[in-house]
């Protein structure tokens, strides 16, 4: 799994891009996109899940955990790029109850 993490100044986004697979490998990647987010204070934070195929439910605790961690920009986490199958998928667990999915 590669996850990687990329920050903007000029428009002071965060940016995490997800590969395949979220799953609970994640962990360690989110931990450092939170530990950035702290150090930056973006206005935005995004999840681009545009190579993304496939959330396991450990991928899916790993976002709440984020999301959770984040509490002072939860209302910035937006998932976006998110393939037409994966937003299905996704609305069947009620994910776009907890973030915006764009």
């Amino acid at each position: 799994m590669d996850i990687s993490v990329s920050g903007n100044e000029n428009e002071n986004v965060l940016t995490v891009h997800v590969d395949e697979r979220l799953d609970c490998s994640a962990h360690s990647y989110l931990s450092d996109a939170c530990d950035m987010a702290f150090d930056t204070k973006p206005e935005r934070i995004l999840i681009d899940l545009g190579k993304t195929r496939r959330i396991a439910d450990s991928g899916l605790a790993m976002l709440m955990m984020f999301k959770d961690r984040l509490g002072s920009f939860k209302n910035r986490i937006l998932l976006v790029n998110c393939r037409p199958e994966l937003r299905r998928s996704l609305s069947l667990v009620n994910v776009p109850a907890v973030f915006r999915i764009t």
